[in-house]
């Protein structure tokens, strides 16, 4: 592929618009007005954390397709806000409340820059149940890979040809040698960033989801199709347990 650096100009607006940060973390109407929702068995032989879908609009939902309480988050690979968000949630989030059968989580990469695309392209590589805790690992080691993006050899890739801009990216910034310890090799893995259709496709499905949501930063979290307002998983647990998460 040849035009990741570039494909991201189709959708000024959301980029402008998607900043890393922001909400506002008030907890006031927090209070247990919900009745406590009773748990929901996973299929026999199954936790809930192990039941992982792709859904129609291009996210992966894990966890009760029919829980009462949906969860959902659109997030950037290259956002600290994010990387602390699932540092302080996800073992939380999955062992209280998704597995559970009360509460339903769905993430969607969301695309900042053409960065983003690139590791969401690796990550997508793999089966859909691998997307989320792949995410997780990757926000759980997000200083070491902040570090990577100061190379000084990341100034020098719009330099090369742009059929090896990709990989070069992929090489310094520690995607490829990450996500071979993971599973995908590195050959997958740059099989996959050099699909162009894949890549257009996930930029046109960002333009959907700012056509059809209000996302204004990373994260943006929504809570039964309105967005929650906030972006700690503090308060994002408050509104769960509100609402009979408990």
């Amino acid at each position: 592929m040849t035009r990741n650096f570039h494909l991201l100009a189709l959708t000024p607006l959301a980029l402008a618009l998607a900043a890393c940060g922001g909400g506002d973390d008030a907890t006031s109407g927090t209070e247990l007005t919900g009745e406590p929702i009773a748990e929901v068995p996973a299929p026999e032989g199954q936790t809930w954390t192990q039941v992982v879908t792709r859904t129609e609009e291009g996210g992966y939902l894990m966890g009760n397709p029919d829980a009462p309480i949906k969860l959902l988050e659109f997030a950037s690979l290259t956002c600290g806000a994010c990387a602390q968000f699932s540092q302080q949630s996800s073992e939380e989030l999955k062992s209280e409340f998704i597995e559970s059968g009360r509460v339903s989580f769905e993430y969607r990469n969301y695309l900042r820059g053409p960065q983003d695309l690139i590791a969401a392209q690796i990550m997508e590589c793999g089966a859909p149940e691998r997307v989320i805790p792949l995410a997780d690992q990757h926000y759980a080691r997000f200083d070491e890979f902040g570090q990577a993006l100061s190379d000084p050899r990341m100034q020098q890739i719009s330099s090369l040809p742009e059929d090896q801009q990709n990989a070069a990216f992929a090489e310094i910034s520690g995607l490829l040698d990450f996500f071979a310890q993971r599973g995908i090799s590195r050959d997958e893995a740059l099989s996959c960033i050099a699909d162009e259709a894949k890549a257009t496709q996930m930029a046109e499905q960002m333009q959907s989801w700012n056509s059809n949501y209000e996302i204004t930063g990373t994260p943006t979290i929504y809570i039964n199709g309105n967005p929650a307002g906030v972006t700690s998983w503090d308060a994002v647990k408050q509104r769960l347990e509100a609402m009979g998460a408990r």
